[in-house]
């Protein structure tokens, strides 16, 4: 892909934050577009910032977000990757709210699973 691949950050935990933001500096087809503060910040920033991505922090990983479903309805191509702030799961969310598990021991594993949603041929 040769477009750069817009992330926007949303309630990433902390601990895992910086660690994820120098991970996406160092590849040559992402970048870091701003951070949302809630919700409604967030519906409004996706737009304005045309992201491509969207990373969150998520309490209950077993349950897609309330404010996925808005989201993906807005924005279907819009990737949404969730971080459980409970454990060491991610769930990505595409394409009219299918759901995938990503198993990662680092932040690098993260940005691997947003390469490869995004070399897919449907993108």
């Amino acid at each position: 892909m040769s477009e750069t691949i817009k992330i926007l950050l949303l309630d990433v935990p902390a601990e895992i934050q910086d660690v994820l933001e120098g991970v996406i500096q160092r590849q040559d087809n992402m970048e870091t577009v701003g951070e949302a503060f809630d919700p409604i910040n967030l519906l409004l920033t996706v737009d304005d910032t045309e992201s491509d991505v969207v990373i969150m922090g998520h309490a209950n990983a077993d349950r897609m977000p309330g404010i996925c479903t808005h989201l993906l309805a807005e924005y279907p191509d819009l990737l949404i990757l969730t971080l459980s702030t409970e454990d060491s799961r991610a769930f990505l969310y595409e394409r009219k709210i299918a759901q995938k598990e990503i198993t990662f021991q680092s932040p690098e594993d993260l940005i691997d699973s947003i390469d490869e949603a995004f070399s897919s041929p449907m993108y």
